[in-house]
């Protein structure tokens, strides 16, 4: 496969973590009034729009790592003393930054927070997972037949079966309540974790990396992720006008057609940005500065709204939620940079 590094770096990678970091941000400012307003507003649509362009991010970094993880040996000590050890240290201490600047400091309340992280640092978690898993996998993905197979069976239970109920039950279908119940159930029964988790992306990531695409499979999958971009967006609003309120049932990561434009978008920058551009060492670096731009952009959009009341409903929001994605994101970058220049710490905190 035609692979073109620099620094042993993989350059389409660098230039999708970047963008994969700033569609999470945008996520996450979509979301800052978003539930607040009124499903038939003329309001809804424009973060609905926004966060269906937005979605694959973490979907996408996931595969970002299985394509690093999975394409080469890391000993067992090494990936526990070195990437899993960062990312115990990057949560506690976060954590701990998120625990302190939040409203209620009873030590009770504190703990929890520190223990459980912010919100959206189930990321961190899931990616510990993930990291553990690894070896196991790694051994999957030395196979042709078995990777495949691991990628039927988790699509099939992961992805396709539930997005499936969800859609039945969003258009009143009988059967699919009671259907949804079975499936989980049994699920729980068959203890089936390797395969309804985010490994599916993970593995995915690797075996997209690792293979010749054709012209006739590309156009196919772009085909494929325009359709679910559409379909994105028009189920977003049957599920909402069904529920009566912001539904994001086709927003979740794990459906089948987040899934579809997740795959889409990592074949495009595969397929297209696999080679080294002008600014190649400031991509490279902003890259690997998109860890600590995940952990830090929430605290500062959290303290704008908290003591500057300012968020994306300040300013129109078909201007707003661009705008303050890009200024967090490049205020995260710069606390970030100046991080990495304490020794030591620039290893275990971002």
């Amino acid at each position: 496969m035609d692979k073109l590094k620099e620094n042993n770096r993989i350059a389409y990678l660098d230039y999708l973590r970047i963008l994969a970091a700033l569609a999470i941000v945008g996520i996450h400012m979509t979301a800052q009034n978003w539930y607040f307003l009124s499903y038939d507003s003329p309001n809804f649509y424009m973060p609905l729009l926004y966060n269906t362009i937005c979605v694959w991010g973490v979907p996408a970094f996931v595969m970002i790592s299985g394509t690093l993880f999975l394409s080469r040996d890391i000993s067992i000590k090494k990936l526990y003393t070195k990437n899993i050890l960062r990312l115990l240290c990057a949560f506690l201490f976060w954590g701990a930054i998120y625990a302190i600047l939040a409203e209620d400091h009873s030590p009770r309340e504190v703990f929890f927070n520190i223990s459980y992280g912010h919100y959206h640092m189930w990321f961190i978690l899931m990616l510990l997972g993930l990291y553990m898993a690894t070896p196991i996998l790694r051994e999957v993905a030395k196979s042709e037949v078995l990777t495949k197979y691991y990628l039927i069976v988790s699509c099939l239970i992961a992805i396709i079966i539930p997005t499936i109920i969800q859609t039945g039950m969003v258009f009143n279908i009988p059967g699919f309540i009671s259907f949804k119940t079975i499936f989980d159930r049994n699920l729980i029964a068959m203890e089936f974790p390797a395969f309804v988790g985010y490994s599916f992306f993970y593995v995915l990531g690797y075996y997209i990396h690792s293979k010749v695409i054709s012209k006739k499979t590309e156009t196919i999958i772009y085909i494929l992720t325009v359709i679910a971009f559409i379909a994105t967006i028009t189920m977003s609003i049957i599920s909402s006008y069904h529920y009566e309120v912001a539904a994001t049932d086709f927003l979740l990561y794990k459906t089948a057609n987040v899934a579809m434009m997740s795959a889409g978008v990592f074949v495009f920058f595969k397929q297209h940005l696999n080679k080294t551009f002008k600014f190649n060492k400031v991509i490279t670096y902003v890259s690997s500065c998109t860890f600590g731009i995940y952990l830090i952009h929430l605290l500062i959009a959290e303290s704008f709204s908290r003591y500057l009341n300012i968020t994306t409903m300040s300013v129109p929001l078909v201007i707003g939620i661009p705008l303050f994605t890009l200024v967090y994101f490049l205020m995260s970058l710069a606390i970030t940079a100046v991080i990495r220049l304490i020794p030591v710490v620039k290893n275990y905190l971002v």
